[in-house]
């Protein structure tokens, strides 16, 4: 026989039952002992009943398409219908990078069991509603549902139930709702661009706009407790995910930030990062016997055009579409407020002219216009200076041994014909705020995103003619823009200060280096700008003539 060393041995007492005598009347038959496996199934509980698994929803209108996960209750993705990829072939999408929360998903502190599950009817393509049974650890249940209702443009109606069917008050810990997750702008639609804006945003009851760095290292951004949020949201240059609950978020909840990577233009691997964040309804949200816990949230998912961040709430636009600037600099709530204006304007010139392109020739003649005063008197200046310059001359060839007493001498000499040097640098110095709210607006809008003018394919980006030289293009509005500055401070009479001169004519090729990369929608303003520069001092060298031929006939 083999070896029955590894043999079972069975634990009853009698070998072979059936040879086993019999009983006596007067003892008691001993129960039947069970097998250790009989005893494993007594023991254990039985596991919970198997939850049905329900396929995804979709919701559409003409600007968006929703996919939910009934099953998670929450956004898989939201593709974006009239927004394409840099590479125009696919829609711009959100979705959750395959991590945890989703979009709108409820969740508190401690876990959740999935009890059942139940979707209604879906009675539109524009609604749908998802109620799920949960037990605590405690073992306490409730029923939550959830209802998603498409709007118009971009927004969701969100609407949250949270029902209490026992006998006894229930407690849920920390109860908050995600906004979704949002990478970069370069990962999310492969837009590459300058000066990326990728934040949480949050805007608390007492009117104060905050963001965060959503690849930095803080990993909370809890606001104090009597200073709850109105909304919170995430954002990078071009598009925005924001929650605007009917009752203030508490405050914030820890940040999410996960780490992905991504092939770089070298051939290697390049590292970024998708953020998430959630607003907390309640810290303990306490539901009694046959009561409701119920929110409604105000969802956005999509471009942060100005119009439709102001129909959502002006603080969102306010905040949001132009928020590159902290606002511990100063004049950054100037430059906010002339970027608002100067996008105000550009937007109502594009229902006039139907088209950005000449939306933005149109503003920049009015802009122009209402520098014409101040560019005029600017002008009259430096033809005064230059009738000096033959007085300033002799002062120098006089005192050229006492720069203290030549000094003295030449402002002496500008005091009695009411000359000032510096004004010819003025319109420069005055239209430099302008220039940077102009650059804020145009550069953050997302209005212009592949927005085609003339040769520019995309004026919210360089006008790239090429490549010609080593793989490099040229954008010609920039090179035009420079080759103008230089005919402007030609016709212009030259400041009698030699360093003020060598600062003038040195600025058009910094200019050149510095903003070589502008958004063509930018270079296109300065470009008419220049143009009208050089109109308006031909303008005033026409009407100096014709004073000198008059002042001759007298």
């Amino acid at each position: 026989e083999p070896d029955n060393k590894d043999k079972k041995v069975d634990p009853s007492p009698v070998s072979n039952p059936a040879q086993a005598p019999a009983p006596s009347a007067s003892l008691t038959a001993a129960p039947a002992i069970a097998k250790p496996s009989e005893l494993e199934e007594k023991q254990v509980a039985p596991p919970p009943k198997e939850v049905p698994q329900l396929p995804a929803k979709i919701l559409e209108n003409e600007f968006i398409k929703v996919t939910i996960s009934p099953n998670k209750g929450e956004i898989e993705s939201i593709v974006l219908k009239k927004f394409l990829n840099a590479d125009k072939k696919n829609n711009v999408t959100f979705d959750n990078s395959g991590q945890e929360p989703g979009a709108l998903a409820v969740f508190g502190k401690q876990a959740w069991q999935l009890l059942n599950i139940k979707d209604a009817e879906q009675s539109s393509s524009k609604t749908y509603s998802v109620t799920r049974e949960f037990a605590l650890p405690k073992g306490e249940r409730f029923i939550l549902t959830q209802t998603w209702q498409i709007e118009k443009d971009y927004r969701i109606h969100y609407e949250i139930r949270i029902k209490n069917p026992g006998n006894a008050p229930i407690v849920i810990e920390e109860l908050s709702v995600s906004v979704g997750w949002l990478p970069p702008t370069l990962h999310l639609s492969g837009d590459k661009i300058m000066g990326e804006t990728h934040a949480i945003d949050v805007f608390t009851l007492e009117n104060n706009y905050v963001y965060f760095d959503a690849a930095s290292k803080q990993e909370t951004f809890n606001a104090p407790q009597d200073n709850p949020l109105k909304w919170l949201g995430l954002s990078n240059k071009y598009f925005a995910r924001i929650l605007m609950p009917d009752r203030p978020f508490r405050h914030g909840n820890t940040k999410e930030r996960i780490e992905l990577t991504a092939p770089d233009k070298n051939g290697g691997i390049e590292k970024y990062f998708s953020a998430n964040a959630s607003g907390r309804l309640e810290e303990s949200a306490t539901i009694n016997p046959d009561s409701e816990f119920v929110c409604k949230i105000n969802y956005f998912s999509g471009p942060k055009e100005l119009g439709l961040l102001k129909e959502l709430d002006e603080s969102a636009a306010g905040s949001m579409h132009i928020n590159w600037l902290p606002a511990w600099v100063p004049g950054a709530s100037l430059m906010e407020w002339l970027g608002q204006l100067m996008m105000k304007g550009l937007l109502y010139l594009k229902k006039i002219c139907g088209d950005y392109g000449l939306s933005i020739i149109a503003l920049t003649i009015i802009v122009r216009l209402i520098f014409w005063p101040i560019t005029q008197k600017a002008n009259t200046s430096m033809r005064k200076m230059q009738k000096i310059q033959p007085m300033v001359q002799g002062l120098r060839e006089k005192h050229k041994g006492d720069p203290a007493q030549l000094n003295a001498k030449i402002m002496e000499l500008y005091r009695q014909e009411k000359v000032n040097p510096f004004s010819g640098c003025l319109p420069i110095f005055l239209q430099i705020p302008v220039f940077i709210a102009l650059y804020s607006a145009l550069n953050s809008a997302v209005e212009l995103r592949q927005v085609p003018f003339l040769w520019a394919s995309d004026l919210s980006r360089p006008d790239v003619v090429g490549p010609l030289f080593f793989g490099f293009g040229l954008h010609p509005l920039i090179i035009a823009m420079t080759g103008l500055m230089l005919v402007q401070q030609k016709l212009q009479p030259s400041p009698g200060d030699p360093m003020q001169q060598k600062i003038m004519m040195l600025m058009p090729l910094v200019m050149l280096v510095m903003l070589y990369d502008l958004p063509s929608g930018l270079t296109l303003y300065w470009t008419v700008s220049q143009i009208i520069s050089i109109i308006q001092i031909q303008i005033n060298k026409a009407m100096a003539q014709k004073e000198e031929r008059q002042g001759a006939v007298a």
